[in-house]
């Protein structure tokens, strides 16, 4: 025979059961509705990890492009001839070439029968090989041919004729609206061009001295004036032009350092 529960059992009893809801409404669930505040932060959190997840993803796909388009010299051991192939060892520039440079971006200069031209990463010529020799000099290509200089542009478009005497950049001019410029001889004077091929100095100089802070020591008609060039760094100038002349070539100066 079962004993009933006394009225003492049935209190106990009630006691625990308040303790245990208690105890289950002091602990957090994670079905509690959120704060403002903790929604935002975990949304932060979610956002992070896909940023995460889609740089990670990006970064694989360039280095597989990378591996796709990497292409590599190669000689034939009997001419001796270069051109490149690609990661999978197909040729893709023929082996026709005395030198060829490393590849750079789109183009690579290269010569065949001792004449520098340009090509671009499947073999085309983008600049006849009819030149002496060839420089690269940001987008454009400074280039000799009988003796004489001029630039191309990355085209193979003229941007400077080929009838200097001598011609090398020289990087003067930052407020000019010019990426570079190209000192260069013109029938025995010196002057200086921007790199859309625009005379920026007049070609009536006898000599010149090195270009220091944007200064140059010029001579003229035996005499030596110095021309300052219109750069960030100095103030009180016209950056309308180029260069203004800050020594006077009427000065009896017969040298300037």
């Amino acid at each position: 025979m079962k004993k009933r529960p006394t009225l003492f059992t049935k209190s106990l009893l009630t006691a625990v059961l308040v303790l245990v809801n208690i105890s289950h409404a002091n602990t957090p669930s994670n079905n509690l509705p959120k704060t403002p505040s903790q929604l935002e932060a975990q949304m932060q959190a979610a956002e992070r990890a896909r940023q995460r997840a889609e740089e990670t993803a990006r970064q694989r796909a360039l280095q597989l492009a990378k591996s796709q388009l990497r292409l590599n010299p190669i000689q034939d051991p009997i001419t001796h001839k270069y051109g490149y192939t690609d990661a999978q060892g197909n040729v893709i520039i023929k082996l026709i070439y005395d030198e060829i440079e490393k590849f750079a971006g789109t183009d690579m200069i290269a010569v065949k029968s001792g004449l520098y031209g340009v090509i671009d990463r499947d073999g085309k010529v983008i600049i006849d090989m009819v030149y002496d020799d060839i420089i690269r000099q940001d987008s454009h290509y400074i280039v000799k041919k009988q003796g004489l200089y001029g630039v191309l542009d990355k085209n193979g478009k003229v941007v400077i004729d080929l009838t200097n005497d001598e011609l090398h950049d020289v990087k003067v001019i930052k407020a000019y609206k010019s990426k570079s410029a190209y000192f260069a001889k013109k029938q025995g004077k010196y002057g200086i061009y921007d790199d859309k091929g625009e005379v920026i100095l007049p070609f009536e100089y006898d000599k010149h001295g090195k270009i220091e802070q944007g200064i140059l020591p010029v001579s003229k008609n035996g005499k030596w004036g110095m021309i300052k060039f219109a750069t960030d760094q100095y103030h009180g100038v016209d950056f309308d032009k180029p260069y203004h002349v800050m020594v006077d070539f009427g000065l009896d100066y017969d040298f300037i350092y």
